[in-house]
């Protein structure tokens, strides 16, 4: 009697797939290899990192351009200086962040660079005990004053609280007027750099803030500063560096515009370097809408602020903090009604309108809100982006999620083929050799894997519409090289609720 099953193709297995039992092996034995499938594999981790661009002052111990981990606010004054624009960014940053790992490079002050004055000078008679309530940067001094007081000895009690603010210390230095200027507080920067010019200085501005008697205090604004320094020595020296973020303490053109087109050249497929920014922008719609005509990268977030309590450097650093983290848990996830922790926002008069942000949004501007406690939080994030490269006008990139979700299935995607077909041999669907060895990609193969990640990328809301996306997709040899697979690919964002548009009908 014939065996049925002698007509049955014999299954082939390749010897190349045994890399730790070669052929040559003479000693009896049962030898097995463990080989991982990652045919049902999760989603492969993604490793977020944020890169900290901290201004320091000379009394900071990192060596210039040197790069340190950032895990706790004391580092950064260690780092940075005690007072420096740096220490600052770091608490904000970390305050907002709780997980996401962070790396801190230093820079010191430009060559030449000048600082920034301001003052505030009290003068009047008063005749009963009060307060005199300053706001440095959004930092609270709440100073006494004693019926008896001098304008000279307000300013010197107003110097030793300043001078004392700690964790983090303020970026400017107080010293007593003299002579005809007794009565006056005095700042100067620690730093030399434009961005001290946009340093804020406000007297009384709280709803129960009231001077004492007849006492005045007026703001003479910080002025003076110049020279910012540049950020090409930090691009030199994270060349090739993987960072999914970046925030610096700048806002400057220049610096704006190598950091741009440092992002883009990371984007592209060789590079593999994919890596976003975050930045806030000071004065009037005018002036903010202007700068952002300006600039147009598909991977910063801007912020436009008129005259901020807050340091902008600082406004930056939380926003940096707050979506990094979000985006590592979901990268599709919209930024909404989400808190700046310890942002002081703007007075009321210098917010923008409905108006004003509902025209930012387009220009490429996010947006805020002020809650009715005070909080600050982020209303709309977009990126700056408006046109291709044609100079069309187009929304493609306008919501940063975008960008975050062609970054991790573009970083899932390579991992999954690292690891699935690390050394594999490509041959042609319905080949001999694909028939009989399941561990040779062929197009069809490779196309299968997409599909899996597809459905995977749709269980976790990052895309939708996976069926058909999936069918759309090419997979093909090259036709001048066997050594190359070609792949077309599609997939459809998911979307995020943000505007919620109703006719409600009534009874007339």
């Amino acid at each position: 009697m014939s065996d049925s099953t002698s007509n049955t193709p014999v299954p082939f297995v390749d010897p190349s797939i045994f890399t730790e039992i070669p052929e040559n092996i003479y000693v009896p034995g049962n030898y097995v290899q463990a080989i991982p499938s990652y045919d049902d594999a999760g989603l492969f981790a993604f490793p977020a990192r944020i890169l900290l661009v901290a201004q320091a002052l000379p009394s900071g111990t990192a060596l210039p351009r040197r790069i340190y981990p950032l895990t706790s606010p004391g580092q950064a004054t260690n780092y940075c200086g005690a007072g420096s624009i740096g220490e600052t960014q770091a608490y904000f940053l970390l305050a907002a962040n709780p997980t996401v790992p962070v790396d801190i490079i230093c820079v010191l002050d430009a060559a030449g660079s000048g600082k920034a004055a301001g003052a505030i000078n009290i003068a009047g008679a008063w005749t009963q005990n009060g307060t005199l309530p300053l706001y440095l940067g959004g930092v609270q001094i709440l100073v006494p004053v004693s019926a008896t007081d001098t304008p000279a000895t307000v300013a010197a009690n107003a110097v030793a609280l300043i001078n004392a603010v700690a964790n983090p210390s303020l970026p400017v230095v107080a010293s007593a007027g003299t002579g005809t200027a007794a009565g006056s507080i005095i700042l100067t920067s620690r730093h030399g750099c434009a961005e001290m010019n946009t340093f804020a200085i406000y007297v009384a501005t709280g709803k129960a803030d009231i001077l004492p008697g007849a006492m005045t205090a007026t703001v003479v604004p910080m002025t003076g500063g110049t020279v910012n320094q540049s950020i090409a020595g930090v691009i030199s020296a994270i060349a090739g560096l993987w960072y999914t973020d970046i925030v610096t303490p700048w806002q400057d053109l220049a610096n704006a515009s190598a950091l741009q087109a440092e992002m883009d050249n990371r984007y592209t497929a060789t590079a593999k370097l994919d890596m976003g920014a975050f930045m806030c922008a000071t004065g009037s719609y005018a002036q903010t809408a202007t700068f952002l005509g300006t600039v147009d990268s598909r991977f910063r977030c801007t912020l436009p602020i008129t005259n901020p309590q807050t340091p902008h450097w600082a406004v930056s650093a939380s926003m940096c903090g707050v979506c990094a983290q979000i985006w590592f848990t979901d990268p599709s996830q919209q930024v909404k009604d989400i808190v700046l922790p310890g942002v002081v926002p703007p007075l009321p008069g210098d917010r923008f309108s409905w108006q004003q942000q509902n025209l930012l949004v387009p220009e490429g501007g996010c947006i805020y809100d002020v809650l009715k406690d005070g909080t600050m939080v982020i209303k709309r994030m977009v990126s700056e982006n408006t046109t291709d490269n044609t100079g069309t006008p187009t929304t493609a990139w306008q919501d940063p999620m975008a960008a975050r979700v062609e970054t991790r299935i573009r970083y899932d995607w390579r991992t999954y083929l690292n690891l699935t077909y690390p050394d594999n041999k490509l041959a042609d669907d319905g080949s001999l050799a694909a028939e009989n060895n399941p561990n040779i990609a062929t197009p069809n193969r490779v196309r299968g894997s997409w599909g899996a990640r597809c459905t995977l990328y749709g269980q976790l809301g990052w895309i939708e519409d996976v069926q058909d996306q999936c069918r759309k997709a090419q997979f093909s040899r090259d036709p001048n090289s066997r050594n190359r697979l070609n792949e077309v690919l599609y997939y459809q964002r998911v979307g995020n609720l943000m505007v919620s548009a109703t006719a409600l009908y009534f009874e007339a």
